[in-house]
């Protein structure tokens, strides 16, 4: 069964921060952490290029985040862009530091969805 086979890998993170989703990604043959992180459709992970590490995510809604590490799905009407690093939002200007210091300012009503960060696999790398 599906939700026997662990929580879906569904791209990575690059060095710049910004995150890749594998567009060929299928749920019968896509690649799957060993660990569930909880059910639904909106929990995935995001490999973290070089790391050797994943980081589980579950999709909210922009008006439930305010600050803090996150990925970002942002849509302008012509093109899509995702970032991963740490993210504040306010009613007039979302912005996003990827880890290697860029500081991307990004309107708040072009933001789709936002990734909150509910795990890391394998949990012991978080601490080294």
């Amino acid at each position: 069964m599906p939700e026997d086979r662990g929580t879906p890998l569904l791209g990575r993170i690059k060095s710049s921060g910004m995150a890749e989703a594998d567009e060929d990604w299928q749920a019968e043959w896509g690649r799957h952490l060993p660990a569930r992180f909880g059910k639904g459709y909106d929990i995935y992970a995001l490999e973290m290029e070089g790391v050797g590490q994943s980081i589980v995510f579950r999709n909210i809604p922009p008006w439930e985040f305010r600050e803090g590490p996150a990925k970002v799905y942002c849509w302008n009407g012509w093109e899509a862009r995702r970032w991963f690093g740490r993210v504040q939002l306010t009613p007039l200007k979302a912005v996003v530091v990827t880890s290697d210091g860029q500081r991307h300012e990004l309107d708040p009503v072009n933001i789709v969805r936002i990734g909150k960060i509910i795990g890391r696999w394998p949990a012991e790398a978080a601490t080294s």
